[in-house]
């Protein structure tokens, strides 16, 4: 359950300040049956990978590979999160893409939210994808929940003074 996630919050960090050096064992956790070792494995390396991306570092086909798979809601937003840190050749970037274009529509708010920022992070470095991006965040303004809405006019505030989306 959700609940579950979020009462051993100070249980992920530890293990998160614990692996990193190894990041390799959590992603091998995101694959376990019991689906509370999941979500824990899962808000344990999106906290790491926050300090330190290169745990995620050699594991990029393994997480893509997940984040496809992926169907639980927490799964998802904790793996939206990591995508953009991913160090990603063109094509598995465009897979990326792709896969988060298709959480744009998911059931969970916060699923759409965190695909909306990881879209905008990925796709924030390349101007080819620029209309693309924006096109994305004028849906949300349109069409979306208050916080997809919060999220894509901070999303346009941040392109247009040129920090980036983050």
């Amino acid at each position: 359950e959700r609940r579950d996630v979020g009462r051993n919050r100070g249980e992920a960090h530890g293990t998160a300040v614990g692996v990193v050096d190894d990041g390799g064992e959590l992603v091998t956790l995101l694959f376990d049956l019991d689906r509370g070792v999941r979500m824990r494995a899962a808000d344990a390396l999106e906290k790491a990978s926050a300090k330190a991306p290169d745990l995620l570092r050699d594991h990029e086909q393994r997480l893509l590979g997940c984040a496809e798979d992926a169907a639980d809601p927490e799964l998802k937003w904790h793996l939206a999160r990591m995508l953009p840190r991913l160090v990603l050749e063109a094509r598995d970037r465009a897979a990326a893409l792709d896969l988060l274009q298709d959480w744009l529509a998911d059931p969970g708010v916060i699923v759409r939210v965190e695909a909306l920022s990881a879209y905008a992070a990925l796709a924030g470095t390349d101007p080819a994808l620029a209309e693309v991006l924006r096109t994305r965040l004028d849906e949300a303004l349109a069409t979306g929940r208050p916080a997809e809405k919060a999220r894509a006019r901070q999303l346009l505030r941040e392109l247009a003074s040129g920090t980036g989306a983050s």
